[in-house]
């Protein structure tokens, strides 16, 4: 995989986390104070799960001022995410964007058993999951669940990383002309381990 400055970082920090070397960086009184009085740069944005076992800055190990970081249950991309990192390249410029899921998602799990609820709000979000779980459910009938959700959270950072470029001409055309990075990855909660799965323009999921 070739790697830009911004992404060997985010390797880097998570290279020690996993294996125990946190260097807890820019944590200090003096980077919150520079922050508050001169402002922020972060370097990546990063669109993660809600699942309080996957803190982005923590597995990545930065500190504050060098992530912007959206979690939500999947996690899953519509217009609110979109429209936030639109904001976010827009105020920031930044040159990296990673769509990253996890093992043993709970959202992952309820999509791939088909399970529905009465909050239409909840019901919104699988909807999005669903048809992923339910392709590959048709395609692997062999596989076992775990396998299959393992598939199905690659699949949905992936399909989110997708929406990202369908929804956002500003994100597409940032991509195409090389100032903007898109990545996708699966973060591994026993290893702690990011597994970065690439990203392909014109490879749509489905």
């Amino acid at each position: 995989m070739n790697t830009t400055a911004e992404l060997q970082r985010l390797i880097a920090g998570n290279t020690r986390f996993a294996s125990g070397q946190l260097t807890h960086p820019h944590l200090e009184i003096s980077r919150r104070l520079d922050t508050a009085r001169n402002g922020q740069d972060p370097f990546a944005l990063v669109i993660g799960c809600l699942d309080s076992r996957v803190p982005v800055e923590t597995i990545f190990d930065q500190g504050i001022g060098d992530l912007v970081v959206i979690r939500n249950a999947g996690p899953t991309v519509g217009e609110a995410v979109t429209g936030t990192i639109e904001f976010a390249l827009f105020k920031f410029n930044i040159p990296l964007i990673i769509v990253m899921g996890h093992t043993e998602c709970g959202t992952v799990r309820a999509a791939l058993l088909d399970r529905h609820f009465e909050n239409t709000r909840m019901e919104s979000i699988l909807n999005r999951v669903r048809p992923i779980a339910q392709d590959l459910r048709r395609v692997h009938p062999e596989m076992a669940d775990d396998k299959l959700m393992l598939e199905i959270a690659k699949a949905n950072a992936s399909t989110g990383a997708q929406n990202l470029i369908r929804n956002s001409s500003d994100i597409k055309e940032r991509i195409v002309a090389g100032t903007l990075r898109l990545e996708t990855a699966l973060y591994h909660l026993d290893s702690g381990k990011v597994e970065w799965l690439g990203f392909q323009l014109d490879k749509p999921h489905r």
